[in-house]
């Protein structure tokens, strides 16, 4: 004997292959496909006709993904063909993302209540079209044990997947409609020319074949002489495999012979000499049949175990296979290599519609076509137009004694202070940038601070003046000798302009150590979100720094002018500041708290805009407005003589006055 072709089943070819390769001796077997016999180390001398279970196993999966069956359950049988064919199915499934949510192992012992309970889990592993689809690597006895088990208790929506183990095997009667829409995977097989007529034609009386009987009565139990029967192809599948084997051991023989032997007829001396196991399945392993790829045509729906989550949403698993669908927080979206994760969206970025991709927020900032800045503008450009006229008017009739009286070199500060405040906010509302940022720093502390270093310079005078002159009342009572006392508004210039030198140096230091920036500042609860371009120093509370020194030169005057409260009433426009001081005392508690609790910077820019407009224009309308209506409607109110006369308390003789240029001594 040099070779044997068997068993049937992978389980019994496992231990004769183990027994014949302590002889070295061939096998091929035309039935057994379990892949533990791909093993070449451990079963060298194993051949057979048939493919792998691995081969069948990919089958199925291909025939699963196909479908869009995605979430499935499995059962095999306790065996080395069970057991390794699950092994191969999980394999390729993972491969193709195919989940199996139900695994279970059977065997041919299994009791009714391991059963129905393999059944209630089956039943719970329904996929999103409501079907439960079940591979069955297995032979069809189990199988039909659990199917009958279903029967019983009506459930339906099964899909069955089967192995070969299972394909080929009418279900006994009453479980044809369990089975209806089964699929399954069996071997190809090919007609063996001759082999049916032959079979048909044999009678079991006086067989040469001692088995004939025997195999004849496995598909006519009830037969016991002559012809039971005609045998189809069906009932003999692998035939054409058995021919195969004993087909490949014949060639293998020959193509020795054909070697060794070479011409000589019958079996040479040459050939038993050097014939050995070894030999025989070098040639048999000569002889191979290349398969192809399983192709499917299928219209493919995915069915899993829940449906798949709409864009912005995640997986976030119940059960092995089975999950909820749940958004992503604000602001990230569906991360397209992981359905069960979120992603960021970088600063600057905000997630589409569909939440799977993020989009680049638009940046705004205040433009000079925004309606709040075109009103604000055009009442500046008016507010300019005013403050030159003015600052003309001033310039030409500086002679006259209302004007004189007034302080002319105080008051160009002045003016320019308003004038730059209605310019500060142009350079508020225009582009964002580091040169709009740096001027707004530069104009806005220096309007303020002009403004107020001037009027305090000129109280500082009023109230000198003041103090000199009731000085010089009482040493005329006494009869002593009186000196001249100089105090001029050149004085109060120059005040002034050191008041706010010291603000610029600020500034100037300021802009040195620590440059001025724009910043883009991201609103993400807007709907849709929206980026705001403005100077960094609008998004903190750095303009307080500038207004700083401004605010105590404010509360200055404020001082001042309740301690110049009783100035006579021509004392230049030491009401109209006292007027202005209470005012802008009233802004700055208005205008600090709003800036604050801002909630945007767009609002603390209109509000520090405003602020610097009703500054401005209070300014200008108080100390300013009613002069030059005298001056130039009114002219006759403008002279000497009523300018003087308001500003003397009574017409006694003896008395002093006071001019802008100092203090003079008038004796009668």
């Amino acid at each position: 004997m040099v070779g044997v072709i068997g068993p049937v089943t992978s389980r019994e070819t496992q231990y004769v292959a183990s027994l014949l390769a302590l002889f070295n001796m061939p096998q091929i077997s035309a039935t057994a496909t379990s892949s533990v016999l791909n093993n070449k180390e451990e079963y060298k001398y194993f051949k057979r006709t048939v493919p792998s279970d691995t081969y069948q196993a990919k089958g199925i999966v291909k025939i699963l993904r196909a479908n869009g069956w995605e979430y499935v359950s499995i059962l095999y049988e306790d065996s080395s063909y069970g057991s390794y064919g699950y092994k191969d199915i999980k394999r390729f499934a993972r491969l193709e993302n195919i989940c199996i949510g139900y695994e279970k192992q059977t065997s041919d012992g299994m009791t009714e209540l391991e059963i129905h309970k393999t059944v209630t889990e089956l039943t719970s592993r329904r996929n999103s079209r409501g079907n439960i689809v079940v591979v069955l690597f297995m032979l069809y006895q189990n199988v039909y044990k659990i199917i009958r088990h279903i029967q019983d208790t009506g459930i339906r929506g099964f899909i069955w997947i089967g192995s070969d183990g299972l394909t080929g095997h009418d279900p006994p009667n009453g479980l044809e409609h369990i089975m209806d829409g089964a699929i399954g995977m069996t071997l190809k097989t090919s007609e063996y020319p001759g082999y049916i007529q032959y079979v048909n034609s044999q009678q079991i009386k006086d067989n040469p074949n001692p088995w004939y009987a025997e195999y004849l009565q496995q598909y006519f139990p009830n037969c016991s002489t002559g012809s039971c029967g005609h045998i189809d192809n069906a009932r003999i599948p692998f035939i054409a495999n058995v021919r195969d084997a004993v087909y490949s051991f014949g060639y293998a023989m020959l193509n020795i012979h054909s070697e060794i032997c070479q011409n000589i007829t019958g079996l040479c001396e040459k050939m038993k000499e050097n014939f050995t196991g070894d030999l025989l399945i070098e040639y048999l392993e000569r002889q191979r049949n290349i398969g192809s790829e399983l192709m499917l045509n299928v219209t493919r729906q995915k069915a899993a175990c829940s449906l798949a989550c709409l864009p912005g949403y995640i997986k976030r698993l119940t059960e092995i296979c089975c999950w909820d669908c749940t958004p992503c927080p604000h602001g990230t979206i569906t991360n397209s290599s992981d359905p069960n994760s979120c992603t960021d969206c970088s600063s600057g970025y905000t997630p589409n519609s569909d939440r799977n991709e993020c989009m680049q927020i638009p940046i705004s900032y205040f433009t000079y076509g925004n309606p709040f800045s075109v009103s604000i503008l055009v009442l500046c450009v008016l507010g300019s137009i005013l403050c030159i006229v003015v600052s003309v008017v001033f310039v030409q009739k500086r002679n006259t004694p209302l004007l004189k009286a007034t302080g002319f070199e105080t008051s160009m500060v002045l003016l320019s202070s308003i004038l730059l405040s209605y310019i500060s906010t142009f350079i508020l509302l225009s582009y964002p940038s580091s040169l709009s940022c740096a001027l707004s720093r530069l104009l806005i502390g220096m309007s303020y601070t002009l403004a107020y270093s001037s009027v305090l310079s000129k109280l500082i005078v009023y109230k000198r003046a003041f103090d000199v002159r009731s000085g010089i009342k009482q040493q005329m009572a006494k009869g002593q000798l009186l000196r001249p006392y100089i105090c001029t508004m050149k004085t109060a210039l120059l005040l002034s302009l050191a008041l706010s030198a010291f603000q610029f140096l600020i500034i100037i230091f300021w802009l040195i150590i620590d440059t001025p920036e724009h910043k883009i500042t991201y609103d993400l609860t807007a709907d849709p979100p929206v980026g705001h371009r403005s100077c960094r120093d609008s998004n903190n509370f750095k303009y307080f720094g500038l207004l700083f020194w401004p605010f105590i030169l404010m509360i200055a005057c404020l001082v001042l002018v309740i301690k110049t409260r009783k100035l006579p009433k021509g004392m230049n426009d030491s009401r109209e500041i006292m007027y202005c001081s209470f005012t802008s005392f009233v802004i700055w508690l208005a205008f600090v708290p709003l800036y604050v609790f801002s909630a945007t910077v767009a609002t603390r820019v209109i509000s520090l805009c405003g602020a610097l407009f009703i500054h401005a224009t209070i300014f200008l309308t108080s100390l300013f407005l009613p002069k030059i209506y005298i001056v130039v409607f009114r002219p006759e109110k403008n002279s000497k003589e009523r300018v003087m006369k308001s500003m003397s308390p009574s017409n006694s003789q003896n008395s002093s006055s006071i001019n802008p240029h100092g203090i003079t001594i008038d004796k009668e």
